[in-house]
């Protein structure tokens, strides 16, 4: 049996995302008396606060390190075997999301209430943040696995990863709009994909497709009333939809006739709802959608996934807008001053370059791209008044960063 220190102090420091005594016994199914007599003994090693409810975590990043070194702590009765603890929180996740996701976490009843109208003590109650955890964080423990190692775990046609999903799909969608993370179910769907041959395991691959099929076809709703999962998004999927009829059984009895619905999934993956839209542009990992408009100077950054805003950079006009291709910037040309705004995502800020001075009466940027093998370098086109003969044009290449 692997030791109980080792499963403590792997799951401390490979979990994805801190957790306090309280969840942290609930993943790795220990009694709380059980974990907290354990980390009386790793005080010197485990910040361990007085509020039960506060993140647990180690003392020093360095001991982490050690931790899941090999060569450096091979002596250690304790040492921690990132696989085998992956695998145990991987199990322990699937046996949680088994146990307690169900068909209307929350007791709503009602399939219009939106997310944005369920007290949040709420849904803390009724999906607590070791239930949080597992169906957020699952695929990434699955993630960190040999390929071996996956195909034991169940990622196989048959296996418990695909009867997981057969069984429980539905509900664990429902699990990630209520706690906000429905835009990271395509990605986590993707990801097991990429894992599994179609040719070996055609049922599996099947499921996963339509899976992904049948978020997409509902995200935008879904991303704001959890419950139209059973009233709408069942019901508008395709008779042919493994989800459709792996959980008809749960649309409401209320419901007395259905649409006609197509045979099959179309071409169309999903639709989001955007008013006054002139140009888009997808990012190069296609989980963002920026959109430009006259009435509005700016540009809008949308989830690809939920449909749902994400951030908002204001103050100039622009039609003319490119990602670089690491997808963490993007640049604008301002319509009126011809100046390039270059935006970056993660902090929310932007850099203004402006042309030189020896330059006047600029009108607008009507193109600009960036370096297709660096995202420091864009280049763009700048033009003179649309009113005087002989019209400029000069071509920029710039860099994004000062050197």
């Amino acid at each position: 049996m692997y030791s109980l220190f080792a499963q403590v102090l792997g799951g401390i420091v490979l979990l994805l995302e801190p957790l306090s005594i309280t969840s942290l016994s609930e993943l790795l199914h220990l009694r709380k008396s059980t974990l907290e007599r354990l980390l009386k003994q790793l005080h010197s090693v485990v910040d361990v606060p007085e509020n039960e409810y506060a993140p647990l975590g180690v003392v020093h990043h360095s001991f982490r390190d050690f931790l899941l070194t090999e060569k450096r702590s091979s002596r250690l009765p304790f040492r921690v075997d990132q696989t085998i603890v992956h695998r145990i929180l991987l199990d322990n996740c699937l046996d949680l999301m088994s146990q307690e996701l169900h068909q209307d976490m929350c007791n709503l009843e009602l399939p219009g209430i939106l997310v944005t109208e369920i007290p949040r003590a709420k849904i803390e109650e009724n999906v607590p943040s070791h239930l949080q955890y597992a169906c957020r964080y699952w695929v990434d423990h699955l993630y960190s696995m040999g390929r071996a190692q996956r195909y034991e775990a169940g990622l196989r046609d048959g296996g418990r990863i695909h009867e997981f999903l057969n069984d429980f799909f539905i509900f664990w969608l429902e699990a990630m709009s209520l706690t906000g993370k429905i835009a990271s179910l395509t990605t986590m769907i993707d990801r097991l994909r990429s894992f599994v041959e179609k040719q070996d395991n055609p049922l599996f691959s099947s499921l996963l497709h339509d899976a992904r099929r049948f978020t997409l076809s509902g995200a935008g709703i879904i991303g704001k009333a959890p419950l139209q999962i059973y009233c709408s998004t069942l019901i508008f999927s395709p008779h042919t939809s493994i989800v459709r009829h792996r959980f008809s059984h749960l649309i409401p009895s209320w419901i007395i006739e259905v649409p006609e619905v197509e045979e099959a999934w179309s071409r169309q993956l999903f639709t989001l709802e955007a008013k006054f839209i002139d140009c888009i542009a997808i990012s190069p990992l296609g989980d963002l959608i920026a959109t430009v408009s006259r009435s509005f100077d700016g540009i809008v950054l949308w989830d690809a996934m939920s449909g749902t805003k994400k951030l908002v950079f204001k103050g100039f006009c622009t039609t003319t807008f490119a990602f670089s291709p690491d997808g963490r910037l993007i640049a604008s040309g301002d319509h009126w001053s011809g100046n390039l705004h270059v935006h970056e995502f993660a902090k929310g800020s932007s850099v203004q370059l402006s042309c030189p001075d020896t330059v006047t009466d600029l009108e607008g940027i009507p193109c600009l791209t960036f370096s297709p093998k660096n995202s420091d370098v864009v280049a763009f086109i700048s033009r003179g008044s649309m009113y005087r003969s002989g019209e400029q044009r000069f071509l920029r290449i710039w860099s994004v960063q000062r050197k």
